[in-house]
């Protein structure tokens, strides 16, 4: 913290939209009050339950796909490759990736994958 000191002598700046937003970090503060480990453990348990199921239907129907996260976060790639680093997510299937989040969106799941 002492680099972006705006009183050091050779401060970095560091700027964004939403730093020190009271409203945000309220927003941000109150679900940390509500996890506790049995809510913790139910969320993890839902996106074990929901990357099985994907894999499972992705399986199904041919589609390559990879489905990877931990706990309660999830990504979706569209690919056979081996997933090592940013270039071989980057190469698997984006059309198809923002194709599934539409779909996804239409029917009312919002998944927040980056497309």
């Amino acid at each position: 913290m002492s680099m972006v000191d705006p009183t050091a002598v050779a401060p970095i700046e560091q700027a964004g939209t939403y730093n020190g937003n009271p409203l945000g970090t309220a927003a941000g503060a109150a679900p940390m009050r509500e996890l506790t480990p049995a809510a913790i453990e139910m969320l993890s348990a839902a996106g074990d339950r929901l990357r099985t199921e994907l894999r499972e239907v992705f399986a199904a129907h041919d589609v390559a796909a990879q489905v990877v996260g931990m706990g309660s976060v999830l990504d979706v790639h569209f690919t056979d490759r081996l997933l090592r680093n940013y270039r071989d997510v980057m190469a698997s299937d984006r059309k198809l990736l923002k194709r599934f989040v539409i779909g996804m969106l239409n029917e009312g799941v919002f998944l927040g994958l980056g497309v």
